[in-house]
């Protein structure tokens, strides 16, 4: 849901990279090397889905699967019942239109990269040059995997025990080929990532719990909480959002807060009783209430969050012809509020200060705090504090404290009683906020 909120293609090649995955496994693991047509040209279908939607991120998951695979049983040939002479042109008519967007684009693809960085930059839609520390991957897989993280351990030991058969050798290569890759050479964040894994684990998961007679007990590695512990762990994300913002939540929050940690007692206690159907259900449904309640209410709830929001319903009682926007540059400013790429520098604040033209200028305080002499005395005389938004940069995790200032030459409007200003223009703003201020 996160990956969905955020439009990212690595969301999007989770599809692609399932339907892959169980291709491959079904090919693997088949007895013959006959009747696997449909199952190679779904294969080959998906990879070219998967490079359509995100570079080679689906290829890149097969490939460091199979060499796992190479490593554990020292055979691979049964590749050649992916049937790849017929299927390599499928996949690259599929793939046709990014190989050509990639080309009229930047001619060869990724030439002039080192052999790290064109990995990395083949590995996902946007190489973000993220240097994680050791381990991010591994600690994203564990908490974007719950509840199934409960049952991980027991789930990949019994896995590791029954590694002479097939399936058990694949989903282990499938997990562990990938999250090496992701370890030594991603430069993405860990939740753009991990989600292809999922479903190896998911299978894994669903293979210790359908068998009764192996049903595992908590003693043997399960990992569920006290149920009050349970409870706790949605509710502290939440009232830690609300602590650093100094929001007070709404009534309607408070009531899903307390429905999602009952879900998540109610699932903790049948797990710790080795009801596994209904720990399942109620884990599912306790965490995808959490991700509504924190997605689609607490934090869309918070204006302090959203800048730009914020900025925009300061100044919707006075639209200006041009607003200008010094020290916040996060590309929802562009979106959002349209803003005039010409006032950027103090400089041009200055002229701003000094002419005729309509309009108004947010100025953060990390920016004036930087430029103190921007603006000499007359010119700081000239602007008047229009607005003050007190926001958070939730990508940088940092107190915004911005004022919007309007010249002389802009006629007299009143905004909104919630955006006033409660002390002159000083270049040197203050965010209310628990948060340090940005620099």
């Amino acid at each position: 849901m996160l990956v969905g909120t955020l439009g990212i293609a690595e969301g999007l090649s989770l599809l692609p990279a399932t339907i892959a995955m169980l291709c491959l496994a079904r090919i693997y693991t088949a007895e013959r090397d006959d009747d696997t047509l449909r199952l190679a040209m779904l294969f080959w279908t998906a990879l070219g889905a998967g490079m359509l939607v995100n570079a080679l991120l689906v290829q890149i998951l097969v490939i460091v699967t199979l060499i796992a695979l190479r490593f554990m049983d020292r055979d691979l040939s049964w590749l050649k019942r992916l049937l790849a002479a017929k299927g390599v042109p499928v996949a690259l008519l599929i793939a046709a239109p990014w190989l050509i967007v990639r080309v009229l684009q930047d001619g060869i693809p990724y030439s002039g990269l080192g052999w790290q960085r064109l990995i990395e930059a083949l590995g996902g839609a946007q190489d973000m040059k993220l240097r994680a520390m050791p381990g991010t991957f591994i600690l994203a897989l564990v908490l974007g995997f719950l509840p199934g993280t409960a049952l991980i351990v027991p789930a990949i030991s019994r896995l590791w025990s029954q590694r002479t058969d097939k399936l058990a050798r694949f989903l282990i290569a499938w997990v562990l080929g990938y999250l090496v890759y992701l370890e030594a050479l991603s430069s993405k964040p860990g939740t753009y990532m991990v989600q292809v894994m999922f479903p190896a684990l998911a299978i894994a998961v669903a293979m210790l719990v359908v068998r009764k007679e192996e049903s595992p007990a908590v003693s043997r590695g399960v990992l569920i909480p006290w149920p009050p512990l349970a409870a706790l762990f949605p509710l502290l994300p939440l009232a830690a959002i609300y602590y650093v913002t100094r929001e007070t939540p709404s009534g309607f929050a408070i009531i899903l807060a307390a429905v999602v940690a009952a879900l998540f007692w109610v699932s903790a206690r049948e797990g710790r009783r080795g009801e596994w159907k209904m720990w399942a259900v109620s884990g599912v449904a306790a965490l995808g209430l959490f991700a509504i309640t924190l997605l689609g209410v607490v934090l869309p709830g918070i204006d302090k969050l959203w800048p730009a929001r914020d900025i925009q319903r300061a100044i919707a009682n006075c639209p200006a012809s041009s607003l200008g926007i010094l020290g916040y540059n996060e590309p929802s400013t562009r979106f959002v509020l349209n803003r005039n790429a010409g006032l950027s520098t103090g400089y041009s604040l200055a002229r701003y200060a000094d002419g005729k033209s309509d309009g108004l200028a947010v100025i953060a305080q990390s920016w004036s705090e930087q430029n103190p002499s921007a603006l000499n005395a007359e010119q700081k005389a000239k602007l008047r504090p229009f607005a003050c938004v007190n926001a958070i940069n939730t990508m940088r995790g940092c107190a915004l404290a911005l004022t919007i200032v309007e010249n002389a030459a802009r006629p007299p409007c009143t905004p909104r009683s919630a955006y006033a200003c409660s002390k002159p223009f000083t270049m040197n703003a203050t965010a209310a906020t628990r948060l340090k201020p940005c620099d």
